[in-house]
């Protein structure tokens, strides 16, 4: 018989076959069944063997065990009209048998019902993949889901093969999509063996069952439009919790990202997805953090080390440490402890898993910065960063993605700093405009391969919108005010920070007798920081919105230091006078009380609640696994060595006039401040 001939019962013999529903008696053999994936065909033991043959686009069955597919279907109709009128006994039967909970020996059999073969089951599949139809019914439905919730991608090719069919005519009625979709998505995070195994077939990898479940998603999307409309939508629903370990987190992404292989057109949606999962975990894992005290941080620290530890074989689980109490009366509190260290761990494990797919997922595209490639790629992230990154302030690793990839090359930079800045000044000030600010300044301080002549561009632009934004400001200016002029601040705290990590870089021109690399040889020298650096820092860090009292005083005194060693501005006068000022004074509690100014004195608030905090989204990079794709592009703080001597020298008769310049302003704003009061 070729391999492309088709052996058919005829017609006026079909009233020999036997229902397939119906036990056979003893006397009768099964016969072995052989199911031809490849059109190629295989030597019958027997004369009367028959064979299956159908393709992946769209297989048609013709022949199997024997009996005609026409014979089986006819059967698995009649069993589905009994049902219908009324008789059960068949229809139950035929369910049954797709209950996979169920041994496969006759442990769990009545004497007269013995276990079905596999090649027998796959007959039910194909005829009821030419019955689906009928199975949209209300009475069948019960029968679909118990083929739905069968184990499947843990049996053999062939029976694989027919179930995906039968998935793609159950989905092609339209009544079954969810389901058949909400199974795979649901597959697709599953790592433990056991789950896909099925009793009397030969084990599975992990790896086949992946390619069969993307077998199967690959044809529902190709035969159904509303597949293709949902696959995002059932990929949300179906994400792992967070509670979930880092091995089900890492399949269901790898999962995810393998789609856009095949569904280039989900790609950017199914990426977006894990972004702001992965956004989500990020802002939870640095809440737990923060809520944590020293000791329960250590134990997490010591937790992780373990695990790492334990996965490189270096440990054994009987050396890891016990934090359990041994005192009856703290239990409650130890087994809290214990289950709080336990989640901050876990969610630590999933995002640095989590990330260390995404460098690699990324990296591909990025091996030619300078490609039409890398560019698309870039700024597909540039736009996940202003839409899903950035309005999330308390990230922490995320925009690390972008930190690495950016860098690449000056024109991936370039975009990044484009975006910052259209965000941060291209309108009015906002919320969203200040975390810009944040982003850039940042970008700007740790990204180790930023050439020079980027940071001395974008570092004046921010100090001329910073002198803008203070013209704008001192005009109605009473006194150091966070509450009205927050985005003043946050320019200029943002202008101190790029200061403090990259001064040299700032610098214009070097004289000759400077040695780059050694700081020190900088100090002390009248050094060109450009038109305007000077006379702009000078302005703000002396004018009455006093952005020195209300910046991070950890910033704060570092730029003073720096800035006077090195000669650019003097600014240690305004310091000393900045400890008798409260800031309290210059913000009310509460405009709807029709509060005045001095009512801020009963106010319990200090002045640390009402100074910028030093949040920089690219501060270090903490997640242990993942952090060899940043550690060169990062540039870590390195304090000057013996510019720290004596940090309060100043000299008091260079400072006099500054001094007595700081003073009145001060005395200006107090008495500004009676006045408004006298007013009100």
């Amino acid at each position: 018989m070729s391999s492309k001939a088709t052996t058919l019962l005829p017609p006026d013999m079909s009233f020999q076959s036997k229902s397939i529903l119906r036990p056979p008696s003893s006397s009768t053999k099964r016969r072995a069944d052989t199911l031809d994936l490849d059109g190629t065909e295989e030597q019958p033991s027997t004369p009367k063997r028959r064979k299956v043959l159908f393709s992946d686009n769209s297989p048609t069955v013709h022949e199997l065990g024997g009996r005609s597919l026409a014979s089986v279907r006819t059967e698995v109709r009649k069993t589905l009209d009994q049902h219908r009128r009324g008789d059960d006994e068949e229809y139950l039967l035929l369910k049954r048998h797709f209950d996979t909970s169920r041994r496969s020996d006759a442990d769990d059999y009545d004497d007269d019902e013995p276990p079905i073969k596999p090649q027998e089951l796959m007959q039910y599949v194909l005829a009821l993949a030419s019955c689906a139809p009928m199975l949209k019914e209300k009475p069948f439905r019960d029968l679909a889901n118990a083929v739905l919730n069968c184990v499947w991608v843990g049996r053999d090719e062939r029976f694989v093969q027919a179930y995906i069919e039968l998935l793609a005519a159950l989905a092609s009625v339209g009544s079954y999509l969810y389901e058949t979709l909400a199974m795979i998505f649901e597959l697709f995070s599953e790592t433990r063996r056991w789950s896909w195994s099925v009793p009397g077939y030969s084990g599975v990898s992990k790896l086949v069952v992946e390619q069969r479940l993307h077998a199967a998603l690959r044809r529902l999307l190709r035969i159904s439009p509303a597949a293709v409309r949902s696959v995002v939508t059932m990929a949300k629903a179906k994400y792992p919790v967070l509670d979930d370990d880092k091995r089900t987190h890492a399949t269901y992404v790898n999962n995810l990202l393998r789609i856009r292989e095949y569904a280039p057109d989900l790609g950017r949606s199914l990426i977006n997805l894990v972004v702001e999962q992965l956004v989500s975990i990020d802002v939870n894992m640095q809440t737990d953090l923060d809520d944590l005290d020293d000791e329960l941080t250590a134990a997490v620290h010591r937790a992780l080390a373990e695990s790492r530890a334990r996965a490189l074989g270096n440990l054994d689980d009987d050396e890891a440490s016990d934090e359990e109490s041994d005192d009856d009366d703290d239990e409650d509190d130890a087994n809290a402890g214990l289950q709080r260290i336990k989640n901050v761990k876990n969610n630590i494990e999933v995002l640095d898993a989590v990330m260390d797919i995404l460098y690699r997922f990324y990296a591909p595209y990025f091996h030619d910065p300078h490609s039409e490639t890398a560019v698309a790629e870039c700024k597909a992230m540039i736009s996940q960063f202003t839409d899903i990154i950035l309005p999330m302030r308390k990230s922490r690793h995320t925009q690390f993605l972008l930190f690495h990839f950016v860098q690449k090359s000056d024109q991936l930079t370039s975009l990044f700093i484009e975006a910052c800045e259209r965000i941060a000044f291209k309108g009015a000030p906002s919320v969203l405009g200040d975390y810009a600010v944040a982003y850039l300044a940042s970008f700007l301080a740790r990204g180790a391969h930023i050439p020079a002549y980027i940071i001395q561009d974008v570092f004046k632009r921010l100090l001329q919108c910073l002198e803008r934004r203070r013209a704008a400001y001192e005009k109605s200016c009473q006194g150091p005010n966070i509450t009205k002029y927050y985005s003043y601040y946050a320019l200029c705290q943002a202008t101190f920070y790029i200061f403090c990590f990259r001064w040299k870089d700032l610098v214009v021109s070097v004289p000759e007798h400077v040695e780059p690399e050694d700081p020190l040889s900088y100090v002390g020298l009248d050094l060109d920081w450009g038109e305007n650096t000077r006379r702009i820092l000078k302005n703000n860090a002396h004018g009455k919105l006093n952005p020195l009292k209300v910046c991070s005083p950890g910033i704060v005194e570092e730029f003073a230091k720096l800035a006077h060693k090195l000669n650019l501005v003097y600014v240690y006068p305004v310091l000393e006078i900045n400890k008798r000022v409260r800031l309290a004074q210059f913000v009310r509690v509460s405009y709807s009380s029709g509060g005045s100014l001095r009512d801020i004195g009963s106010d319990s608030r200090d002045d640390g609640s009402l100074q910028l905090d030093s949040y920089f989204p690219f501060d270090p990079y903490q997640l242990p696994g993942s952090k060899k794709w940043v550690e060169v592009d990062y540039l870590p703080w390195n304090p000057i060595l013996g510019l720290n001597a004596d940090e309060d020298d100043y000299d008091s008769d260079d400072s006099e006039v500054e001094e007595e310049l700081v003073a009145e302003l001060l005395e200006e704003t107090a008495t500004d401040s009676e006045e408004d009061e006298d007013e009100e």
